[in-house]
C-alpha cells in the first residue's frame, strides 16, 4: 500500500470521469477493488447526497434510528418460546384489543410487568408482598390467584379452573389453555381487557389508596369491551370504504408493442426476464433473459430490468412501447419523471442517472 492515499473519490477517476482501474489496483486490495467497481457512478452535475439507508427517502429520523437500535439491542435478549411468540403475534393482530391493552399484554407475556415479586428480585428493599393479601405477588398471583382477582373473574362470568396450573406454569400456557378451553364467551381480547383493569385497580390501590370493588373492575372491563368493539366496527366499515375507493386500478393499455418486465434478486445476483409483444392479437413476441450483479436489493433489480428494456427498445428502434411492471415504486417514479428529486427510493438515484443519461426522457 502506498503511503499517500487519495483525498477525494475523484482522484481515482480518469479524464472521462470513469474509474481508473490502474489507480484502484495500486491503492487497494483485490476484494476492495471489486466492491468499489460495483458502486454505480452518477454521470451528472448534481451535488452529492449523504443518505440514511434505513429510510425510503434517505433522510435520517428518530423513528428509524430507534427502530435500528432496538433491533440490535434485542439480538441479545432471551429467545421467546414458540407458544409465547404465537400469542404475542395474535395479540398485535387482534383488532378488538385497544392499543394500550396490547402493550400491557405484550409486557405480561414477556414477563416484563413490574409486579412486586419481580421488583424484589432486582431490588431487595422493595417488598415482594401483594398489597391486598400479603402473599408474594408474582404475575400468576396478581392476575389469577389473589382472592380479589378470583372474585373479579367470577363476577365477570369467566369461570375457569386456575388451580389446575402449578405455580411454575408459563404464563403463555395459562393464557392459551384458557382461551382454547374456557367458557365460550372468553377470547384473547376479553381476557386481556379484564387483566388490564385488574392491573389498573391494583396500581390505584397500591400507589394512591383508591379501592375498587371486584364488581367495579368487572363493570369497567365490560364497558371497555363493548365501547371498543363498537369503535372497531365503525373503523372497519370506514377502512373498507376507503379501500374500495383507493384500490389501484390498471390503466387502459394502449395499442402497440407491450413490454412486460420482471426481475428476481437473491444474494447479490439478479435475474431479469423481459417479454416484448409486437402484436398482442397473434402473440408475436420476443423473450429476453439476463443476469447481473449490479443490484444490491430487489428494488434495484426491478429498475435494472427497466433499464435493459429501454436500451433494448432503443437498439431495435421500437416505437410506442408500453412498459408494464408489477413494481409500483418504479412505475410511479417513471410517471412523475422527477428522477433526481423523487427517485422513489434513495438507492435508485444512481440507476436513474444512468438511464436518463442514455435514454430520452420521453421514452421512459
Amino acid at each position: 500500500m502506498p503511503s499517500q492515499l487519495p483525498v477525494k473519490v475523484a482522484d481515482l477517476w480518469n479524464n472521462e470521469k470513469e474509474r481508473d482501474n490502474l489507480k484502484l489496483n495500486s491503492q487497494f486490495e483485490e476484494e476492495a477493488v471489486q466492491k468499489i467497481l460495483q458502486i454505480p457512478l452518477m454521470q451528472d452535475t448534481s451535488s452529492d447526497k449523504l443518505c440514511w439507508r434505513f429510510t425510503k427517502n434517505g433522510e435520517c429520523n428518530s423513528k428509524s434510528a430507534y427502530r435500528e437500535f432496538y433491533k440490535r439491542d434485542n439480538q441479545n435478549l432471551q429467545q421467546v418460546d414458540s407458544q409465547t411468540l404465537a400469542l404475542i403475534k395474535a395479540t398485535w393482530k387482534d383488532k378488538n384489543i385497544p392499543p394500550k391493552v396490547k402493550v400491557f399484554a405484550w409486557r405480561f407475556l414477556r414477563e416484563a410487568l413490574p409486579s412486586s415479586l419481580t421488583l424484589n428480585q432486582r431490588i431487595s428493599d422493595i417488598p415482594a408482598a401483594c398489597c391486598r393479601c400479603g402473599t408474594p405477588e408474582s404475575d400468576l398471583h396478581l392476575f389469577f390467584l389473589c382472592p380479589f382477582s378470583r372474585l373479579t373473574w367470577m363476577i365477570s362470568g369467566y369461570h375457569f379452573d386456575i388451580d389446575r396450573f402449578q405455580a411454575s406454569s408459563r404464563l403463555s400456557l395459562i393464557i392459551a389453555f384458557t382461551v382454547n378451553n374456557g367458557p365460550s364467551r372468553i377470547n384473547l381480547s376479553n381476557l386481556f381487557i379484564i387483566m388490564w383493569q385488574l392491573w389498573k385497580a391494583r396500581n390505584g390501590f397500591k400507589f394512591q389508596g383508591t379501592f375498587k370493588e371486584p364488581s367495579q373492575v368487572s363493570y369497567l372491563a365490560d364497558a371497555l369491551i363493548s365501547s371498543f368493539s363498537q369503535i372497531s366496527s365503525q373503523f372497519a366499515l370506514q377502512d373498507n370504504e376507503q379501500s374500495e375507493a383507493g384500490t389501484r386500478r390498471m390503466d387502459t393499455i394502449p395499442n402497440g408493442i407491450r413490454c412486460y418486465l420482471d426481475a428476481a434478486w437473491d444474494n447479490g445476483q439478479t435475474g431479469i426476464g423481459i417479454f416484448f409483444f409486437h402484436n398482442p392479437q397473434n402473440h408475436n413476441a420476443m423473450f429476453i433473459q439476463a443476469c447481473s450483479n449490479k443490484a444490491h436489493s430487489a428494488l434495484q433489480a426491478e429498475l435494472l430490468a427497466l433499464q435493459l428494456s429501454l436500451e433494448t427498445d432503443m437498439c431495435l428502434n421500437f416505437s410506442g412501447v408500453t412498459y408494464l411492471s408489477d413494481n409500483t415504486t418504479i412505475a410511479d417514479t417513471a410517471k412523475k419523471k422527477n428522477f433526481m428529486d423523487d427517485p422513489g427510493h434513495w438507492s435508485l438515484r444512481p440507476f436513474w442517472t444512468q438511464i436518463t443519461s442514455s435514454v430520452p426522457i420521453d421514452r421512459i
